[in-house]
């Protein structure tokens, strides 16, 4: 479930440049770009904007840190749940960790 960013960066920007030629818009009256998703996914990046890790929000590997949670903060995950409309199943918190 990991994200192979690299490509997936050559990938939008060749979805961009098509839309732009067959929209005939120049790419110069671009000023802003907005992007949406049914979930969230995670890319990591360092100081010198390199990305370490990606990944999509079905990615289940965190099922160890959502019992940790679940057992050292009980009720943190309701909290999280009125505040964002996520659980910890889905949620990037676990997965961070």
């Amino acid at each position: 479930m990991e994200f192979d960013v690299a490509n997936n960066w050559k990938l939008l920007c060749r979805c961009i440049r098509r839309a732009c030629k067959e929209g005939g818009i120049s790419p110069a009256s671009i000023v802003a770009v907005s992007a949406t998703s049914m979930r969230e996914g995670i890319v990591l990046y360092s100081a010198d904007g390199i990305e370490l890790w990606g990944c999509a929000n079905v990615d289940a590997r965190a099922a160890n840190e959502v019992r940790m949670l679940k057992q050292q903060f009980p009720g943190l995950e309701e909290k999280f749940y009125r505040i964002t409309g996520q659980t910890f199943a889905l949620g990037a918190l676990p997965r961070l960790l």
